[in-house]
């Protein structure tokens, strides 16, 4: 709850704020008092959209008054003088938490110092200044603020605010006992399925028990008790990195048994070497055992005569000429050896690129060596990548190698291993910049996107920046530059086009039929049948359709006598006297009695209008303003059967009755913009350098604005009805609209 309370003195005619709670252009609350309209209005904003609650109360009448206002949840109350005026349900509920998430600005316009401001007299410092006196000025939060003011009011019945608070707490204490509930049906639950659940089965394996869901080891099988039944697995043996492993008595895996060290190498388990002359040495479990060979039985048949066979040194066989000894069975040379016949024997060197006996070898990993026999000759901006027996120099990302392309790999065997920096900005293909609205910046190795003045972003996607919110559905589309709606215009897309007043332009204004009239609303226009015309299709009164007329004869909407005939016409009637009434007189009738044709006078009831009799019909009109006068006033039409002195005398002073000046309290209000010179402007709320002359209207927030004679009076714009099942507001609407009725 929050309670607006102020002893209040307000000069007659004026229209002020009392209190405004606002950010910007946003009014978050404000109170507001119109002595032209004999209002007090309460606007708010719900889910960021402005609201305005209208109370009919002349406050402005240079008396005193104590007034408090309240607003507790939808309801708003309004105090007088410790009387409670009114109080009604509001429209909808007002936004409260005047937070970023409520605040319809922009992220970029949130949170920063000084945006929320409270405006004493006043709306900003230009618009609604409250002309008069207050006192005791306080916003009270809580329940029955009024009491501040007046402690003996009426305060017995719980405040709205009051209920909803009620409200909260019941609704948490629904949320525990429900959670409460939820807990105990789950543990309900869970006791039912332990009720039907067995006990846990054991398994019984060659007389021993074992529990469930337990697991043991037995011949060479991995075994687990899942609810008494028995399953059974292979053992999962370790990779053995070994050449002749084996499986020891009692073991499930085979396993690698010692190396032996002989002469400088290591052996596995099982391999046999010879190092002299008929002597086969074999690694046993980590121990060389040698024994001698005896040729006649170890040595194969030879297929040249004796004469031809010799000794090899180091060997136990006689050997034949021309023997391919790197075919024999004896060779032993690595995979990545290559093997070398000799005279006598053979030998194994290892590749290039590996190293070892021959017999035994491993890759050499140039990248751990600059330069030299065994290392690496890549340049600058490369990356030694090393490979099976060889090595790459790869360019660094963002460079490239001389001849080729960026991201290219350096083979050692091709001339030049430096690579050069590449420009990913002297291309629009090598960076994923914004094409049009980022520029590109080349670092050593990458590049950086950076989005233009008036843009933001990452630089790859960018969007442009308007320092004020394009409003009514506008969008940005440009550094500070919005692309308005159809029916909006201005920086901002802030002010409304009035079709109605560009009759004739087929883009921007009014496609009304001819016999109706075009009423602006914000963003669009909606077309009214005139007088004595109704719409075909009354589903569809906003739609620029014809206008079918009215039989005011049959309908009885006319003002004939009764010794008259009434004749319908086109949009209106004619009156008739019949040709076996000698004595008839086209005279009217009206509520304020007979009028003779030709005379004009001015409504007893509507003061601001002025009507005239013409062979019996009746035609009334709103009078018109003559502010650049002497006299400053309002003018019935000249064809008024009345003297010039008599209707000046009218419209200034008061009403033309039965040849009597009556003058009456409300005559200054029809024309009040005319009590002041027309140099007493009016600024737009938001464009300072849009200015309205006493008089003028337009539309600001979904409200009529009015300058009069310096000072701006805006109350809620009438809606036209809509006769649609599904009725839509777009952005910028003020009036709910049916979807195919949009005029453009």
């Amino acid at each position: 709850d929050i309670t607006f309370v102020a002893a209040v003195r307000q000069e007659p005619y004026n229209v002020g704020t009392l209190f405004s709670l606002s950010e910007g252009f946003t009014r978050f609350l404000e109170l507001q008092s119109s002595g032209r309209k004999d209002e007090i209005r309460l606007h708010y904003n719900h889910l960021g959209a402005p609201r305005t609650e209208t109370f009919n109360f002349r406050l402005a009448d240079g008396a005193w008054h104590r007034l408090a206002v309240t607003v507790s949840g939808g309801v708003a109350s309004l105090y007088v003088d410790c009387h409670r005026v009114e109080r009604r349900w509001m429209a909808a509920i007002p936004d409260t938490a005047f937070t970023p998430e409520s605040s319809p600005l922009p992220v970029q316009e949130q949170n920063k110092p000084g945006k929320m401001s409270l405006w004493i007299g006043q709306r900003g410092d230009q618009h609604f200044l409250f002309k008069g006196a207050m006192q005791d000025v306080k916003l009270v939060a809580g329940s029955n603020g009024h009491l501040v003011q007046c402690p003996a009011a009426e305060a017995e019945c719980p405040t709205c605010g009051e209920f909803h608070s009620l409200q909260s707490v019941v609704a948490r204490l629904e949320k525990s006992l429900q959670h409460l509930t939820n807990k105990l049906e789950h543990a309900e639950e869970r006791l039912t399925q332990l009720e039907q659940c067995d006990c846990p089965r054991s398994c019984s394996v060659n007389g021993t028990v074992h529990a469930d869901g337990s697991s043991w080891n037995s011949d060479c099988e991995v075994c687990s008790c899942h609810k008494g039944q028995v399953t059974c697995s292979p053992v999962q043996c370790p990779d053995t990195p070994c050449r002749n492993p084996v499986q020891l008595p009692g073991e499930c895996c085979r396993t690698c048994l010692k190396q032996c060290y002989f002469r400088g190498l290591n052996y596995d388990h099982g391999e046999r070497v010879s190092p002299r002359h008929c002597l086969e040495c074999q690694c046993l479990n980590g121990s060389m055992q040698c024994r001698p060979l005896d040729p006649e039985l170890h040595c194969p048949a030879l297929s040249c005569p004796p004469s031809e066979q010799f000794t090899v040194a180091n060997e136990c066989c006689k050997q034949c000429p021309g023997v391919d000894y790197c075919a024999s069975a004896n060779r032993v040379c690595h995979a990545r050896a290559q093997c070398i016949n000799l005279q006598t024997t053979y030998a194994c060197h290892c590749s290039p690129g590996y190293t070892g006996d021959g017999k035994h070898c491993s890759d050499i990993n140039e990248c751990d060596t600059e330069g030299g026999p065994g290392g690496h000759r890549c340049g600058a901006n490369t990356v030694c990548i090393n490979t099976a027996g060889s090595y790459r120099c790869d360019c660094l990302p963002g460079y490239f190698h001389l001849g080729s392309g960026p991201g290219s790999a350096v083979d050692v065997h091709h001339n030049g291993t430096e690579c050069v920096e590449y420009d990913e900005c002297a291309n629009k293909l090598d960076n994923d910049c914004h094409p049009t609205l980022a520029t590109c910046l080349n670092t050593p190795g990458s590049y950086q996107c950076a989005c233009r003045p008036g843009y933001r972003g990452n630089g790859i996607e960018c969007e442009p920046v308007c320092d004020r919110p394009c409003q009514n559905g506008g969008r940005c589309v440009g550094p500070n530059q919005c692309s308005c709606r159809r029916g909006f215009e201005g920086d901002y897309c802030e002010m409304d086009v009035n079709e109605c007043e560009r009759t004739g332009n087929k883009t921007t204004g009014h496609q009304c039929h001819l016999n109706s009239e075009c009423r602006n609303m914000p963003g669009w226009y909606a077309c009214a049948c005139k007088p004595g015309f109704r719409s075909p299709r009354q589903d569809i009164l906003d739609t620029f359709l014809g206008a079918l007329y009215i039989d005011e004869c049959a309908e009885g909407l006319h003002s004939c006598h009764g010794n008259t005939q009434c004749l319908n016409t086109i949009g209106s009637y004619e009156c008739r006297c019949p040709p076996t009434n000698p004595n008839c007189s086209l005279v009217c009738h009206t509520e304020e009695g007979v009028r003779q044709s030709g005379e004009t006078w001015i409504s007893y009831e509507s003061p601001c209008v002025s009507c005239q009799c013409r062979e019996g019909v009746v035609t009334c009109s709103k009078l018109p303003c003559h502010c650049t006068s002497t006299s400053s006033s309002s003018s019935p039409p000249a064809s008024s059967s009345s003297s010039s002195d008599d209707l000046e005398a009218t419209a200034k002073f008061g009403l033309h009755r039965n040849q009597t000046v009556v003058h009456h309290p409300n005559s200054e209000l029809c024309c009040p913009q005319c009590r002041a010179s027309k140099s007493q402007q009016c600024r737009h709320q938001e464009k300072s350098d849009v200015i309205f002359d006493s008089g003028q209207r337009w539309i600001y927030q979904c409200q009529s604005c009015e300058c009069l004679h310096g000072e701006t009076d805006c109350w809620p714009m009438e809606c036209p009805p809509v006769y649609c099942s599904h009725p839509i507001r777009l952005p910028g609407d003020c009036c709910l609209r049916c979807p195919d009725s949009d005029p453009c």
